[in-house]
């Protein structure tokens, strides 16, 4: 289940590692997204709504995914609840998020003109100790590996749910 699906540019990619492929994003466009990927072979089910009321059964995902989407939630902590009730026993959360320094924030602004602290607020910061409230780390890589003390473009999580 991707959380944040977008436009759904990275959904063919996970459809072939998936026997169904779901989505959640609260854009109102997931018929429109739907629509696009099944001219291109990928069925999903796609919903408009948030990661902090689903609509899906407990226990009803293996693994949940969200990319440079998890930063946005407005309330993570009620989302990691949600999340939980919605992963089935043993199952994995796996989140890609962007790194946090002046350096990254710097880049962010001379490449684009965005403000990291316009688009993030101070989320970023309380991302990893609310997921930690919710889940157990079982493996986290930073990007890119050699420098990511300095320059951490992303941090890559691999979640369980605390037992």
């Amino acid at each position: 289940m991707k959380i944040g699906y977008g436009s759904g540019v990275h959904l063919p990619y996970w459809a072939t590692k998936a026997k169904e492929l779901h989505g959640i994003d609260p854009h109102p466009h997931a018929d429109e997204v739907t629509q696009r990927l099944a001219k291109h072979g990928v069925t999903a089910h796609l919903v408009s709504g948030s990661a902090e009321a689903m609509p899906y059964p407990d226990a009803h995902f293996d693994c949940l995914l969200a990319i440079s989407a998890i930063e946005f939630i407005p309330d993570l902590p009620a989302a990691c609840r949600e999340m939980r009730q919605v992963l089935r026993p043993g199952g994995c959360v796996v989140i890609v998020t962007p790194g946090q320094s002046p350096l990254v924030d710097f880049g962010l602004k001379l490449f684009t003109g965005k403000s990291a602290k316009a688009d993030y607020g101070d989320r970023r910061s309380a991302v990893l100790p609310t997921l930690l409230e919710h889940f157990d780390l079982d493996r986290r890589r930073s990007f890119p590996p050699i420098i990511s003390g300095l320059v951490c473009l992303y941090t890559a999580l691999r979640l369980k749910a605390k037992a």
